[in-house]
């Protein structure tokens, strides 16, 4: 059993033969939040995700994976499937994470372990303090934040000494970082925006 939602959402999409714009008008979405959803850079909200099982005529299960076949039943009940929805979501969004956190892990240690890093004990306290936090926290959003504003600063303040270990890691978690900065952004601005 695998959970592949993004997979699962294109491949419903395809054999329903309906492009992304076509998904998107059926959900009241735009094309782009379909293709963060099949790219797995964002999930569907738990209205979303019942809603595309309508859409496509299957379960939430055999949308989330959790089965090959449409065998699986659907409740009756409204809040009852939202709720065993809501436990699969969360279930799916947990392995996501933890995968996410492995492969981070992985990425931090293989320039903790660059020969070239090696000789800058500084870097490689920032490395070792933010893969301790991420085994800690798992919060992979804002440990990739700081360990590219980390790089940048190293980088800007010895220009002349790049370390490709570093700039491999810094292009490896920059869509993560990227991502958590807008969010922080927007938050913070969405009293100067007018938001309530």
């Amino acid at each position: 059993m695998s959970l592949e939602l993004g997979n699962q959402i294109k491949k419903f999409r395809t054999d329903a033969e309906m492009t992304q714009n076509d998904l998107a008008d059926k959900l009241n979405v735009s094309r782009q939040t379909i293709s963060k959803w099949e790219l797995e850079r964002s999930y569907p909200d738990i209205e979303s995700l019942i809603t595309l099982s309508k859409v496509f005529g299957v379960t939430v299960d055999s949308l989330l994976g959790l089965t090959d076949k449409n065998d699986s039943p659907r409740s009756n009940n409204d809040k009852a499937e939202k709720k065993r929805v809501t436990r699969l979501l969360k279930g799916y969004i947990m392995k996501t994470r933890d995968e996410k956190v492995k492969v981070m892990m992985d990425q931090i240690s293989a320039a903790y372990s660059d020969p070239e890093v090696k000789k800058h004990p500084n870097v490689m306290k920032f490395l070792f303090d933010e893969a301790k936090d991420l085994d800690k926290n798992e919060n992979y959003d804002v440990v990739a934040s700081r360990l590219c504003k980390e790089i940048s600063l190293y980088s800007f303040e010895h220009p002349k000494e790049p370390l490709k270990g570093l700039n491999t890691l810094y292009y490896q978690v920059k869509g993560y970082a990227t991502k958590y900065d807008g969010i922080a952004i927007a938050a913070m601005m969405l009293p100067v925006w007018g938001g309530q």
